[in-house]
């Protein structure tokens, strides 16, 4: 996996969502890290994008201007989620036609 810086991150990220326009797909995940004990100081966000073949990951630290990169990378993945489908179901409209039962 390609670390990278978070500029180049995003130019990445966008050369991945391009190549997998038309076919595939591309997971970003992000996590938090350096909570523990151990590194207390040094806490923040690692982000990650694979398309399965290529991976890429970038780590944003709380010293780094987050509020910036976000913004990036949130109109970024807003241009690129264009096949989401909504899982809500289409209400059906209750028929005007009731049929009478016959006796």
């Amino acid at each position: 996996m390609v670390r990278l810086g978070p500029d180049r991150f995003i130019k990445r990220l966008s050369s991945l969502y391009e190549e997998r326009k038309d076919d595939g797909t591309v997971w970003v995940t992000m996590k938090r890290v350096g909570e523990g004990k151990k590194q207390p100081k040094d806490s923040g966000c690692l982000i990650r994008a694979t398309d399965g073949r290529k991976k890429i990951s970038c780590l944003i630290t709380s010293s780094y201007k987050s509020v910036d990169f976000e913004q990036q990378l949130n109109s970024l993945m807003g241009t690129h989620l264009f096949g989401i489908v909504s899982n809500q179901q289409v209400r059906k409209q209750p028929s005007s036609h009731k049929k009478k039962k016959t006796t």
